[in-house]
């Protein structure tokens, strides 16, 4: 997407202590023809995980109807720990792999088996925390909501749109319960039941 504008927004680390450290948000905007005339539509493809920014970036002409994205500069953004924000890291791509898709040794369902898993998973979450740091606290669909509200700020939007996908309707609904007055206009689409 030739058109699309890409920049980072600041937010606190820890919304309890907003004044202890601050993350950076990727986002990216697809104008419209007239953006200056024109409301903005942020958007999250879902995951948890998925980048909006990417969406904006490689895949706009997918999203929606071309009425919408005439209508709309879409925002695209990465939440907290993901993509080109400020990340979780845990292992190197190569061994990233290899803790996802490698098989146990051992028989499945086996003592062995549950023990080998237990100890790659504990082994992993050691790695995320040592290479991530503080960071890894702090990514939890409440802040990233709470990021939302910073963007829709930024924007200079007084009501925040919004579509969001799977784990994006969770995040939506985070939205609205902490900002239920600057809800604009919101579509949720395979929604999450926050209850489970």
């Amino acid at each position: 997407n030739t058109n699309a504008r890409c920049g980072f927004i600041q937010v606190p680390l820890d919304w309890n202590k907003p004044g202890a450290g601050a993350i950076k948000i990727a986002v990216a905007i697809n104008p419209t023809a007239n953006p200056e005339n024109s409301p903005y539509l942020l958007m999250n493809p879902g995951g948890p995980g998925g980048s909006g920014r990417d969406w904006v970036l490689k895949y706009i002409t997918s999203l929606g109807t071309q009425k919408m994205r005439d209508s709309y500069n879409i925002v695209g953004f990465d939440p907290r720990g993901v993509g080109a924000s400020t990340p979780v890291k845990c292992y190197t791509v190569e061994r990233n792999k290899m803790f996802l898709y490698d098989s146990s040794p051992y028989e499945l369902g086996s003592e062995q088996d549950i023990n080998f898993s237990k100890k790659a998973i504990k082994d992993f979450g050691k790695a995320c925390l040592k290479n991530t740091g503080a960071v890894l606290g702090h990514v939890d669909t409440q802040s990233a909501a709470k990021d939302m509200d910073i963007i829709r700020a930024v924007l200079g939007s007084k009501k925040l749109n919004y579509l969001g996908f799977s784990y994006g309707t969770l995040l939506g609904l985070t939205y609205a319960a902490y900002f239920p007055k600057n809800v604009g206009r919101f579509v949720l689409d395979g929604v999450v039941d926050p209850t489970v």
